[in-house]
């Protein structure tokens, strides 16, 4: 495991809170590829990873690469009808 440690916030260095992730060997190792072949730094492939991570589908269901929205009991189903009829609307 590695430490990785990252600061908040650095324009008040006396109140700084790092804050620190144990990371596998073998995903720094990783991590560190891909930064060496995007020309990022570390930090900025973790964040992207993290975040891509985070944008996927709140349910974390999909199908043919779009999320699956959770259904809400009484809400409307959407037809084929009504989307062809707002594609084919003139705006």
């Amino acid at each position: 495991m590695t430490d990785v440690v990252r600061y908040k916030d650095l324009s008040d260095v006396e109140n700084v809170m790092p804050r620190t992730a144990r990371i596998d060997e073998d995903l720094v190792d990783a991590v560190e590829g891909m930064a060496a072949r995007e020309k990022k730094t570390f930090d900025e492939i973790v964040s992207d990873l993290v975040r891509g991570s985070l944008e996927r589908s709140p349910t974390g269901v999909e199908r043919n690469g779009f999320p699956i929205l959770p259904y809400t009991p009484g809400t409307p189903v959407t037809t084929l009808e009504m989307v062809n009829a707002l594609r084919d609307e003139e705006v």
